[in-house]
């Protein structure tokens, strides 16, 4: 047992420089790695979606949001209302299908916001607003007409953080 000891510690006293660098070089490795995985957890970017009825219930917004720290670059956008799927058609026709979908016996102003550029870039802390529509002071739907409404929007988008992670809302 004692030369076996002997041996060892005569092994570790000869080679203890390359034991310490291979020491150096396997930490080195390592902290790069840690480094790596926060650098992405840094610039990492999280899209919410609100849905609201804004001030004294008179809109119906559909809100995207980046609560996340980095920018989110938006790869895909699409937006499916009762099974109608709204993407690449004319902005016109767009308004007509969304308007006759959630709110055809309202009078009401619409407004959306077009992706059409395919890798669409949104910062830390942006807000868009996808869909605004603003009701007549006179006539304007009740909470169950809201709730209805938002039960027809599905929106589905495939983003990615500037690491190339990708990521999909709903998750």
């Amino acid at each position: 047992m004692v030369c076996v000891f002997n041996s060892a510690w005569n092994w570790l006293t000869n080679n203890a420089s390359n034991v310490i660098a291979l020491c150096a070089f396997g930490a080195t490795f390592w902290q790069a790695h840690i480094s790596r995985v926060h650098n992405k957890l840094s610039v990492k970017p999280h899209l919410t979606l609100f849905i609201d009825n804004g001030q004294r219930g008179l809109e119906f917004n559909i809100t995207l949001q980046n609560n996340g720290v980095g920018p989110a670059l938006l790869t895909k956008f699409c937006i499916n209302l009762n099974g109608h799927e709204i993407q690449n058609t004319f902005l016109e026709e767009k308004h007509q299908l969304i308007k006759n979908e959630l709110f055809p016996e309202f009078d009401s102003q619409l407004s959306c916001f077009d992706i059409e550029d395919k890798d669409y870039m949104m910062s830390a802390g942006d807000k868009i607003v996808l869909i605004r529509f603003t009701f007549n002071v006179d006539r304007f739907p009740s909470i169950n007409a809201i709730n209805e409404a938002r039960n027809k929007v599905k929106i589905q988008v495939e983003y990615e953080s500037i690491y190339k992670e990708k990521f999909n809302l709903p998750e």
